[in-house]
């Protein structure tokens, strides 16, 4: 593989190696511990994407709240107490449609879009995930048949 794995840090580095420990005991192949540590992983990477889409959400939602509170600042600014209301320059009424500013189209919420379509990518890597620890225990039971028949044709 030409791509450079990311660093771990070392407390992170303990935890797979006492988990690959701890398969090599049962009995596993380390076919099976990789492909197992893979499926974490590309959970993992998916639930980070997904965490990192929410927060541009609120972000984004954030930047709205500011320009919302712009506004009612200067609402604030031109309506004081004691200000009459002919002193507040009012709107000219035009009579062409011209002068009209278009009304402009709301773009469609592409962050939304992309954190639900993140989300089903998720469930779906969640139900293989859990198809892989199905099969999993499956090959564990295979071998400890084939071990308990293998053992029991030796004793005979």
């Amino acid at each position: 593989c030409k791509t450079k794995a990311p660093a771990l840090n070392k407390q992170r580095e303990q935890e797979i190696t006492k988990l690959i420990t701890s398969y090599r005991q049962t009995g596993v192949s380390l076919t099976s511990i990789v492909a197992n540590v893979i499926c974490l992983a590309i959970v993992r990477n998916y639930y980070i994407k997904m965490r990192g889409l929410t927060i541009e959400l609120k972000k984004k939602n954030g930047k709205e709240q500011k320009q919302l509170d712009e506004l009612q600042k200067k609402l604030l600014e031109k309506v004081k107490p004691g200000r009459k209301p002919s002193d507040i320059k009012r709107l000219k009424r035009s009579k062409s449609d011209s002068d009209l500013a278009p009304i402009p189209v709301a773009p469609p919420n592409l962050l939304q879009d992309q954190l639900t379509q993140k989300q089903k990518e998720l469930e779906e890597l969640r139900a293989k995930l859990e198809i892989a620890h199905q099969a999993l225990k499956e090959i564990k039971q295979l071998l400890d048949n084939s071990l308990e028949a293998r053992t029991n044709a030796l004793s005979e």
